[in-house]
């Protein structure tokens, strides 16, 4: 294989590796509470004159700082509760599937004697 090749799909790998646990990070309450306390303490410490100071100031840090976190846990959250309803639907389907090959196997074997039963009667009718 080309040196090329191995790198990028090492590169891939990698990508694919620290994109996951940084989505993953990035999406936590804790991760909210770190960045929130990053956004606040500027303001606590020199605090905007104007009400549009304040105005912009809450903007670009709470809005855009502080909000994503929970954005990416609200997304989480919902995805794992989607994930959940299909593990049930996949289960509750199986069982189903499981009812109907049983039930499929009953009218076989019932099949197979009502033609053993009528192989007999035919037999009995014959002179």
């Amino acid at each position: 294989m080309n040196k090329k090749v191995i790198v990028i799909k090492v590169l891939k790998k990698f990508n694919n590796w620290l994109g996951a646990h940084l989505a993953y990070g990035l999406s936590t309450m804790a991760c909210f509470y770190i960045v929130f306390a990053i956004c606040v303490l500027p303001l606590l410490i020199e605090r905007p004159q104007t009400l549009i100071g304040w105005v912009q100031s809450i903007i670009q840090s709470i809005f855009q700082g502080a909000s994503l976190p929970v954005l990416g846990y609200v997304a989480r959250s919902v995805g794992d509760k989607q994930e959940r309803v299909i593990h049930q639907r996949h289960d509750m389907l199986i069982e189903e599937l499981n009812k109907l090959r049983d039930d499929l196997d009953a009218a076989r074997e019932e099949n197979r004697q009502l033609h053993g039963l009528l192989k007999e009667i035919h037999q009995s009718i014959k002179p």
